[in-house]
């Protein structure tokens, strides 16, 4: 995985990091000495934990500033990183730069970036063996400006740039240093297929370029799979912003992204009769799709882990907008033959959404196979909860999380301003809980994550009220509850203390719970392979990993929703129904007399 620097006009720098707050910035050293502002502004952004790199600015000056002024801009930002003084193409000079820079130089708290200059082939790999094996060195950058190195013998055919064909020959000559990361400096032409070419080299770990903004300010598209003649025009810092200028930069600078990660091919069901539904799938395919999916047919689809809900993108006609809780669903946003659909960050949330797609077109009789993923990190994951309004809900030492909650609790007194996060402070039989609903579907390994920040909150219990699917014939939709201690996840079973253990209630059935990524995966194959479970939902065993993790309580108690092992008329497809709605309101009520019962315990 490639992450990306974007290199940005001041007054768009400014907008994109109010808009998208990244987490790294790289600071140009002649800019901190020209501008005042700027300066300030880089100043704050390390005060809140952004990462600095600081360029030594020879991509747009020829040659690094001096060492003196180089020196002076490390005292003004105290940088995390620093790209050591080079000048393009030239050996000696960059040789000499870095080497007398590095032994007036303490590095002890600043990582240090190298990069090999060279008028030839010979030269260059000469300096990069000179800065890979210094251990004063902890980074290789390595230039787009490389095209000199084979301006003789021309590039093969199969080799997108000359960069590509340069670490092609490093790694081929056994010279690549896999110990140090390589960050490559700019890009030429064809970035997007140059990222897609380079990604395979784990030692490759960041890039930086102005490319989206430059394909954005001359309105040229930009493509994952196709390349691009990157405009010659000079870049400026002093571009004044422009709207339709930014907000087509925000489009390419994600496919851009993308072209750095992994893309991934999603499970499709093509035949109703091989899923456990069976004819209820298409109703629940459809309620599901967005209406520029319903409607429109696009070269590709991409499902990718970013949740965004501002102007540019299209939210779905079919959201639920009569509830405070679960009704925000996946955006899109359309770049030109491609739409991107827009998901919660969780890797299970992206790769159900995923198949959720795909099988819809497939049953539609629509193209289905250009339908892709592209996994979002734990990291991703974990700080969109991390920054989530979730951090500042006050809670109790019990923590009620689930579906269905305004039922369960009452529509009115929640607390649902500020965020995705809404609350309400709650007590039952004296004991005081807070209750706690998303907007928005904390699908699968989302929910571990919401579990996780419960506890560096101090929570102590949490309990989990949702849905899942029985994989008994006996058991019966909206008529029965359900609840365990064991689940099997991630290729293990996980086990806790379940509060609701050998409770004296007909309702309820215990049983072994399965912790499934997609409903879409629960095909009549897969149901056949794990007839000894009793239950499927895709948050219980993740939730429980996360309780246990934090020495916290964990128990579940839900509503059986659906059957996969027998065909009923109520299913996942028609959930909204009245009389369905109806059985649930009984068993909410057990739900809150059963917690009164156990809480007061």
């Amino acid at each position: 995985m490639i992450d990306l620097i974007h290199i940005l006009p001041l007054e768009f720098l400014y907008h994109y990091f109010e808009d998208f707050s990244p987490k790294t910035h790289m600071a140009m050293a002649h800019l901190l000495l020209e501008d005042e502002k700027y300066c300030n502004w880089v100043k704050g952004l390390k005060k809140t934990g952004v990462k600095i790199v600081l360029d030594n600015s020879a991509p747009y000056l020829g040659r690094s500033i001096d060492n003196d002024k180089f020196m002076r801009c490390i005292d003004l930002v105290n940088p995390d990183e620093i790209v050591l003084p080079d000048e393009i193409n030239s050996f000696e000079s960059t040789k000499t730069r870095t080497l007398n820079f590095l032994d007036s130089f303490e590095t002890k708290d600043i990582c240090t970036i190298a990069v090999p200059q060279g008028a030839t082939l010979d030269e260059y790999i000469e300096c990069y063996q000179l800065f890979s094996s210094n251990s004063q060195i902890d980074k290789i950058g390595i230039s787009y400006t490389v095209d000199n190195l084979f301006v003789n013998e021309g590039l093969p055919e199969r080799f997108v740039t000359a960069r590509h064909y340069l670490i092609h020959i490093l790694v081929e000559k056994g010279l690549i240093n896999p110990n140090k990361d390589h960050h490559l400096l700019g890009f030429g032409n064809s970035a997007t297929l140059e990222i897609r070419a380079l990604r395979e080299y784990e030692f490759i770990t960041r890039a930086d370029s102005n490319t989206a903004f430059k394909l954005a300010k001359h309105d040229l598209p930009i493509c994952i799979d196709k390349g691009y003649e990157k405009p010659k025009s000079k870049f400026s810092f002093d571009e004044a912003f422009d709207n339709f200028v930014y907000s087509r930069f925000e489009n390419w600078a994600k496919i851009l992204e993308l072209a750095g990660r992994e893309i991934h091919q999603p499970f499709v069901i093509s035949d109703v009769n091989t899923h456990t539904m069976e004819d209820g799938l298409y109703k629940y395919l459809e309620i599901k799709m967005h209406q520029k999916i319903r409607e429109h047919d696009y070269k590709k689809i991409i499902v990718i882990g970013e949740f965004n809900r501002r102007e540019a993108v299209s939210i779905s006609n079919f959201e639920k907008n009569d509830k405070q809780f679960n009704w925000q669903r996946p955006t899109c946003l359309e770049l030109d033959d491609t739409l991107l659909v827009l998901c919660a960050p969780g890797l299970d949330y992206v790769q159900h959404y995923a198949s959720l797609i795909s099988s819809y077109l497939a049953l539609q009789n629509r193209k289905s196979d250009h339908v892709r993923y592209v996994l979002p990190t734990v990291k991703k994951k974990e700080t969109f909860i991390e920054e989530s309004n979730l951090s500042s809900i006050k809670t109790s030492d019990v923590v009620i999380l689930g579906t269905g909650l305004e039922q369960l609790f009452g529509a009115t007194g929640w607390n649902v301003e500020g965020g995705s996060f809404g609350y309400k402070q709650i007590k039952i039989d004296d004991n005081a809980a807070t209750v706690i609903g998303c907007k928005f579907s904390y699908w699968g390994d989302i929910s571990r994550s919401v579990v996780k920040q419960l506890a560096k909150q101090g929570v102590k219990k949490v309990i989990y009220s949702g849905k899942l699917g029985g994989m008994k014939a006996s058991m019966r939709p909206n008529r029965q509850l359900a609840t365990g201690d064991k689940s099997f996840v991630e290729g293990k079973i996980v086990g806790w203390n379940n509060i609701f253990a050998g409770l004296d209630d007909e309702t309820i059935v215990e049983g072994l719970h399965y912790t499934s990524p997609s409903i879409m995966f629960e095909d009549k194959e897969w149901l056949a392979l794990n007839l000894k479970y009793g239950f499927v939902d895709p948050e219980i065993g993740q939730m429980a990993l996360a309780a246990n993790e934090a020495g916290i309580e964990f128990s579940y108690l839900h509503v059986i929703s659906n059957n996969l092992a027998e065909l009923h008329p109520e299913d996942l497809s028609n959930e909204r129904n009245e009389r369905v709605q109806r059985k649930r309101e009984l068993l909410y009520q057990r739900i809150y007399a059963i917690l009164e019962q156990t809480l007061s315990q």
